[in-house]
């Protein structure tokens, strides 16, 4: 019998087929779920290696062979192994093999997307070419079939003729709507590129849709890959401006045009354009980010002010940007503030304020914690003394208002920081 196993599945003792049985699936039982809910065609399609995992213990035990059973298909149904009976199936071609799919998978993926290619005709161009990879390593791997279809099965049609007995528009797409029917939430390219071109004269109306799905698909690559690029949380200054700023700002380009008033894409484009130097184009796109709301570029904005990047230094605009991304919850320009006050820059030097605003942009902020351990050593004892008041009345501090940074107050600040 054939049995499905989980990959973590822990190996049985002698004698303990009941595990495997509880936590395993036989495929026979899948066959029997789908046939009896009615389905006239069955097609198992598994990528399996047919191996037995667990090692031998004994005359009784369920490990040592090698191979799983032969499959007898019943009636209406068509079962296509990734290998034969007593083969392992291939994962890779070698350590170095760059595709994350199996031998089999990547031979029979692009064939289920091609219009018009009958199952049969499919199944021999797999397993023609899966024995010529597995051969190419030194490896004997024929995938099997077990084929009780009546009939011929296709995933995707070249063109459809309409149905004489159905009238018009109707007769044309009558075919189309069972496929779009799964198609219809796909974000396979391939499949919908298929689907339209295949579609595109008998029913142009569900091809167009196919097409414009394709198309939203696209662009949100196009975000994605502009955001992977340049975006803040998943790639850091130093390795933008390490080179990657002129494509980062290329993707961002191409992600505005489509996204024109999407404010991740305007403030990425101005990111790019920071990193790269040219800080008075950026200050406009980071303007326009701001004003569709997005926080990270009204901090920029703050920064390009205090340190005159591309505009010239203002310390009380740095403030008031710095206070627009504080009051959207942007943690930097809050502790950012701290520093206008710390330093005396566009207002009067208050060590207070400052702690104030140090420990608003750590308070439940516990990602926080690793900037907090590396800039409070640096503060005067003045500031230091009001962040454990702080500390203090809010429960989590118990030691001398000393103004020194000594353990107790390092880990209070960790507790203040993961406080609610």
């Amino acid at each position: 019998e054939n049995i499905l196993l989980p990959a973590d599945i822990p190996a049985p003792r002698q004698g303990g087929d009941l595990l495997v049985r509880r936590f395993g699936v036989p495929v026979n039982d899948v066959l029997d779920q789908i046939q009896r809910r009615g389905a006239r065609l069955s097609l198992l399609i598994l990528d399996a290696c047919r191996d037995n995992p667990f090692p031998r213990q004994g005359t009784r035990s369920l490990g040592g062979t090698r191979g799983l059973a032969r499959m007898e298909a019943p009636e209406g149904a068509y079962i296509m192994y990734s290998a034969g009976a007593g083969q392992a199936a291939l994962d890779r071609l070698s350590d170095d093999d760059p595709d994350p799919n199996s031998v089999f998978t990547r031979a029979l993926l692009p064939r289920l997307t091609t219009p018009g290619m009958r199952l049969r005709d499919m199944v021999l161009e797999v397993r023609s070419e899966v024995r010529q990879l597995a051969m190419s390593v030194g490896h004997d791997q024929f995938p099997a079939v077990y084929d009780q279809l009546d009939g011929e099965f296709l995933f995707i049609p070249a063109a459809l003729t309409p149905d004489p007995q159905l009238p018009g528009a109707q007769a044309s797409c009558a075919a189309a709507q069972s496929v779009w029917a799964a198609l219809q939430n796909s974000e396979d390219e391939t499949a919908l590129t298929a689907f339209a071109t295949g579609y595109a004269a008998t029913c142009p109306t569900l091809a167009d849709r196919a097409r414009e799905q394709l198309a939203a698909l696209q662009d949100r690559e196009l975000l994605a890959n502009c955001e992977s690029l340049a975006g803040e949380d998943s790639v850091s200054w130093e390795a933008l401006r390490g080179g990657n700023t002129r494509a980062a700002a290329e993707a961002c380009r191409a992600a505005v045009e489509v996204f024109p008033d999407d404010p991740d894409a305007l403030h990425a484009l101005g990111r790019a354009l920071q990193a790269a130097g040219d800080h008075a184009e950026a200050l406009r796109w980071h303007r326009r980010a701001a004003e569709a709301g997005n926080s990270r570029s009204m901090h920029q904005i703050g920064v390009f002010h205090q340190h005159g990047l591309g505009v010239a230094q203002d310390y009380a605009e740095a403030l008031r940007w710095y206070r627009r991304g504080a009051e959207a919850g942007h943690l930097m320009s809050m502790s950012n503030i701290g520093y206008l006050h710390y330093n005396g820059q566009g207002v009067r030097r208050d060590d207070r304020e400052a702690a104030r605003w140090f420990m608003q942009s750590l308070h439940g902020a516990p990602g926080r914690v690793e900037w907090v351990r590396e800039h409070a050593p640096t503060w005067r004892r003045d500031t230091l003394r009001e962040v454990q008041r702080i500390l203090q009345e809010a429960g989590v501090y118990d030691g001398a208002l000393d103004g020194v940074f000594g353990p107790r107050t390092r880990a209070a600040l960790e507790a203040y920081a993961n406080l609610d």
